[in-house]
Formats: structure tokens, sequence, C-alpha cells
């Protein structure tokens, strides 16, 4: 029921579904369905900012960031956001390795429990 859709959506850890709302965009269908790309997309965000940073491919890891931080602050996930925009600068500012792995771990701690509550509101 469509009751149910916006208590699941409303109860999602690390998304602020207000923001989404608030925005005029208050199709919680489309809304859903975006969200399930969000996962579906950036569930292995960390494996593949990691590689390509790792292979010295800083363009394409200051890419990947870009994208996730655009994507997260959209749909709501502002700790995401916030988090990848420090990694996003660190990328463009040259921190090195070390400094990008702590600010990825960073991303990871934001990351991780949004994925979860995406994966039981797919499921």
């Amino acid at each position: 029921p469509a009751s149910a859709t916006v208590d699941s959506l409303d109860c999602l850890p690390g998304i602020d579904v207000a923001t989404w709302r608030a925005r005029g965009m208050g199709d919680d269908g489309l809304y859903r369905r975006l969200l399930n790309m969000f996962l579906e997309q950036q569930q292995d965000f960390p494996a593949r900012f990691l590689a390509a940073s790792t292979d010295g491919d800083f363009t394409t890891a200051s890419r990947l960031a870009h994208s996730l931080k655009s994507v997260a602050g959209t749909l709501g996930a502002h700790g995401v956001e916030h988090a990848v925009e420090a990694l996003e600068e660190g990328c463009n500012g040259g921190v090195g390795m070390p400094g990008l792995v702590a600010l990825l771990d960073d991303v990871s701690r934001h990351l991780t429990p949004v994925m979860s509550g995406l994966r039981t509101l797919a499921g």
C-alpha cells in the first residue's frame, strides 16, 4: 500500500526524504526508482574509486566522486554528499593515497548504512 511505501521511505537511514519532497518532487514512486538506481549504480563506489586512484587515474576517481556527490545530494543523502565532497576535494588537491584512503573510509562510514537501508527497501 502507498502508506507503507511512504513509511518505509521515511525510515531510511542516512536519507532525508524531506529534501526530495521540499524540492517539489513529491512523487514517491519516482523517488523509490531513483533510490533503487542509486543502490545499483553506487554500491561498489569504494572499490571503483580505490581502483582508479590506486592506478593513478585521479581524473576518473574525481569524476566518480563528483557523480556520487551530486546524486547523493539530490536524493537527500547529505552525510554521503558531504563526505564525498571532501573526497573529491582531496582528489583534486593531491592529498596522496594515505589521505584519500582516510577520506574514502569516511565516505564508506556514511554510505554503508544508506546502502543497507536501500537494500531493505528494494528487498
